[in-house]
C-alpha cells in the first residue's frame, strides 16, 4: 500500500507525524526502527511494528519517504508475515482508518488538557511559598525545609505543576519537558538560582552519624504527585514578592519578583524573534549558574553571552558594550569592566580556552601578603557579576514601562526593541 501526501517540511508536517505516531500507538504491541538516506537522496524512516488485532498479531513495515527539499512524500505500508485474503483485507482497513484518522484529527487539531508536574532542584535559600504564575504553579515540595530556610549548601526540591493541551498521553510528555525546561531557565534568571532537573545517576554519600559511606541514586521521589492541579494555599502558604532589583540577603527567603507576573504576561505579547532572545538568554544565564563553583570564567562567559543574545534584537546596540551602556545608570558603567567581561572572559573563554579567573592555576591562601592579580581578578569577577545582572533586570524593567496598545494603535515601541526587519511589521502587542 502507497499513501501519497506531499506535505513540505515545518508545522503541517510536524503536525500529521504527532498525529500518526498518536493514532499508531492505539493499535501496536511493539514496535523497532531505523533511519537512513538512500541512493536517491530522500530520508528514509522504517518501521517494523506489532498490531493486536481480533484475528492475532499483524506484523507491519512502514516505510516514510521524506526528500531532500523535506517534502514529505509518500508512506509505504507492507505486511511482513505471509498471511491469508482475510487477514490481509483487515489489516489494509485498519491502515486506512488510521490515515483517515489522523488526517481528521490533524485538521481539526484535536487536543486535551493533561495536567503534569515536574521535579526540579536547586541549591539556596528555600523558596517562602507557592507562586501562581502564567498558568503554572511553582511550589516547594518538602515542607520540613522551612526548618532550615537559609541554608545556602542544602539542596530543595520544587514542583512545577501546569496543563499542556495535547494530542495523547505520549506527546503530553514531550511538550510537558519543552514548557517545564523554558520555565525552568526563565525562573533560574529571575531568582539568580540554577533550577535543574535531576540526572540518573549514582553518587556516594556520607552519613556523619554512622561516618560511613554508600553508593546511591540521585534524587527525591517521596512525591505527592497529584493527578490535578492543587487548589490554592491546599499544599503550601502562598508565597511573598519582593522587587525585582532588590538585594537579597543570605538571612531571607527566595522570594519571586513582584514584577513577574506582569513581565511574564507582556513578554508572550513580544514578536517571536523577542521572545526567542529572552529564552536564549535565559538559558544561557541558567548555564552560567550551573558553573559557578567549578568554573567561575566560564559561568561568567555565558553571562556575557546572555547579554550578546538580547543585543541581537535591540535596537541601536551593535555589541556587549552598547548594550551595557545603554542598560546600566552612568554610576553603574564601568569601561574597564565591559573590556575584561568580553575580550579577556568572553572571547578569551570561547576564542582561546582561557581560564582567567584561575580555575586551573595554583590559588594561594596561606601566605601573608596578597597576590594583587589575584585581588584583582577576584574584584572584576564580582564587579561582571554584578553589571550584567543589573543590565538584565533593567532590561526586563524596561519592557514593563512600555506602553501598552489600544484598540490596535500603537502608543510605544518597547524600548525600542526589534527592528522592522526582525519583528514583521515592528510592532509589539502587550496585554
Amino acid at each position: 500500500m502507497n499513501k501519497e501526501f506531499s506535505i513540505p517540511r515545518g508545522k503541517t508536517q510536524k503536525l500529521f507525524l504527532e498525529y500518526l505516531n498518536s493514532e499508531l500507538n492505539k493499535h501496536m504491541d511493539s514496535v523497532q526502527g531505523s533511519h537512513y538516506v538512500d541512493d536517491e537522496g530522500f530520508f528514509i524512516n522504517k518501521m517494523q511494528t506489532k498490531f493486536r488485532e481480533k484475528n492475532g498479531q499483524v506484523a507491519l513495515e512502514w516505510i516514510i519517504r521524506i526528500s531532500s527539499a523535506g517534502v514529505l512524500e509518500n508512506v509505504v505500508i507492507s505486511s511482513t508475515d505471509l498471511v491469508d485474503d482475510e487477514t490481509q483485507g483487515e489489516w489494509v482497513s485498519i491502515v486506512n482508518d488510521i490515515f483517515q484518522s489522523t488526517l481528521c484529527r490533524a485538521f481539526m487539531q484535536q487536543r486535551k488538557k493533561f495536567f503534569r508536574r515536574r521535579i526540579f532542584y536547586y541549591f539556596g535559600q528555600q523558596l517562602d511559598g507557592e507562586y501562581w504564575l502564567a498558568g503554572a504553579r511553582l511550589a516547594p515540595i518538602i515542607i520540613s525545609d522551612f526548618d532550615l530556610p537559609i541554608v545556602l549548601s542544602m539542596e530543595r526540591v520544587v514542583a512545577l505543576d501546569f496543563y499542556v493541551d495535547a494530542i495523547d498521553d505520549n506527546d503530553a510528555i514531550y511538550l510537558a519537558s519543552e514548557f517545564s525546561r523554558r520555565w525552568a531557565a526563565r525562573f533560574s534568571l529571575l531568582l539568580d538560582v540554577d533550577f535543574y532537573e535531576c540526572p540518573s545517576e549514582q553518587v556516594w554519600v556520607t552519613n556523619f552519624d554512622t561516618r560511613q559511606s554508600m553508593r546511591i541514586n540521585r534524587g527525591y521521589s517521596d512525591g505527592p504527585y497529584p493527578n490535578e492541579m492543587p487548589r490554592k494555599g491546599e499544599c503550601c502558604k502562598l508565597g511573598n514578592y519582593a522587587p525585582l532589583t532588590n538585594l537579597r540577603f543570605s538571612t531571607e527567603l527566595l522570594q519571586m519578583p513582584s514584577e513577574a507576573r506582569r513581565f511574564f504576561r507582556k513578554l508572550e505579547c513580544l514578536p517571536t524573534p523577542v521572545q526567542d532572545a529572552f529564552d536564549g538568554a535565559a538559558r544561557l544565564y541558567q548555564i552560567g549558574l550551573s558553573l559557578n563553583k567549578r568554573f567561575p570564567s566560564a559561568a561568567l562567559a555565558y553571562r556575557v553571552a546572555a547579554i550578546d543574545a538580547l543585543q541581537q534584537v535591540e535596537k541601536g546596540c551593535k555589541g556587549f558594550s552598547q548594550f551595557m551602556r545603554k542598560y546600566l545608570s552612568s554610576e553603574q558603567q564601568d569601561e574597564e569592566v565591559f573590556e575584561f567581561l568580553y575580550s579577556k572572559i568572553r572571547s578569551a573563554h570561547f576564542h582561546a580556552g582561557i581560564f582567567d579567573l584561575g580555575e586551573f592555576s595554583i590559588q594561594r591562601f596561606m601566605d601573608i601578603f596578597q597576590d594583587q592579580d589575584a585581588a584583582k581578578k577576584t574584584y572584576m569577577r564580582f564587579k561582571g557579576r554584578e553589571a550584567t545582572r543589573q543590565a538584565l533586570l533593567n532590561w526586563i524593567l524596561k519592557i514593563l514601562e512600555s506602553e501598552a496598545i489600544v484598540s490596535g494603535n500603537v502608543e510605544n515601541r518597547v524600548g525600542e526593541i526589534a527592528e522592522d526587519s526582525v519583528a514583521g511589521n515592528g510592532i509589539i502587542g502587550l496585554a
